[in-house]
């Protein structure tokens, strides 16, 4: 009975090694930030930033993984072609649910921007735009703050889009001209195109359909119409996100990609 359990441990100790030699080669010959067949120079010029993208990765999969889970139960397909408001579709938030995705993302926000603002050479591009991003989306997660039924829907919604910069990050960690990297790059603009370009003016529509209908009850209320209220925020934000994405496009289309190549050149 030892001789067998000690054999089992064996096997398994080894396959495992074995499966940890694959899984190192792999990512050797697909992944830029692993450095295989790079210079040392290169490699140490590229392990910050590489550092930088890894936690990004990371975070960001917890914060898409816990919008999935929070639409997933609050959205009700069956009755969509139904009810005619969109908050009604898709049910009552999961406020706890809800809460806990909303200071995972201010967290992940407040540490990327503070590594951003301290280690601007790590990030592709100018720094400004990504904090005054990290400001705007912090704004608008707050909005369901004052009235979760109908905002934390479309704030899990909107950040899905997060998935489009996984598949950024994730496309130029790559090795260009390899299948993975075809197809990440493939995703990425199609997510580039339906979240950002389509799905962010939409949101933004609809958030400002949401001031007019707060700055219409608090007239009801207070016998005046109220157009200024802590809901304008949620319009002004999705615009400026919105004119941030396209702003972005056309770097893409001039061939000013923020993303990077081998060796930290930069790849249109």
């Amino acid at each position: 009975m030892r001789f067998y359990v000690s054999n089992s441990y064996f096997k398994v100790k080894n396959t495992f090694a074995f499966g940890s030699v694959l899984l190192f080669h792999f990512a050797d010959s697909v992944l830029v930030g692993m450095g295989g067949g790079a210079s040392p120079h290169k490699q140490g010029a590229r392990s910050a930033f590489f550092m930088h993208d890894m936690f990004n990765l990371v975070a960001l999969s917890a914060v898409v993984g816990l919008a999935a889970l929070h639409l997933t139960r609050t959205t009700d397909v069956l009755a969509l072609w139904t009810r005619g408001d969109w908050n009604q579709t898709f049910g009552v938030a999961e406020e706890p649910l809800f809460f806990a995705l909303m200071h995972a993302f201010w967290v992940y926000l407040g540490i990327d921007s503070v590594w951003v603002l301290l280690q601007p050479a790590e990030v592709p591009g100018n720094a400004a735009p990504i904090v005054l991003h990290h400001l705007a989306c912090s704004v608008i997660v707050a909005l369901p703050y004052h009235r979760p039924a109908r905002l934390a829907w479309l704030t899990c919604a909107s950040l899905l889009v997060e998935v489009n910069t996984l598949l950024l990050v994730l496309r130029r960690n790559l090795r260009q001209g390899g299948l993975a990297h075809r197809a990440v790059h493939a995703a990425f603009l199609s997510s580039w195109v339906m979240q950002r370009l389509l799905g962010f003016p939409m949101a933004t529509v609809l958030l400002w359909r949401e001031w007019r209908r707060h700055s219409e009850q608090e007239s009801e209320q207070g016998g005046r119409w109220r157009g200024c209220n802590w809901s304008l925020l949620g319009p002004t934000g999705g615009l400026f996100l919105s004119c941030l994405s396209y702003y972005w496009t056309l770097q893409l289309l001039r061939g000013k990609d923020r993303d990077r190549g081998d060796g930290g050149s930069k790849e249109a």
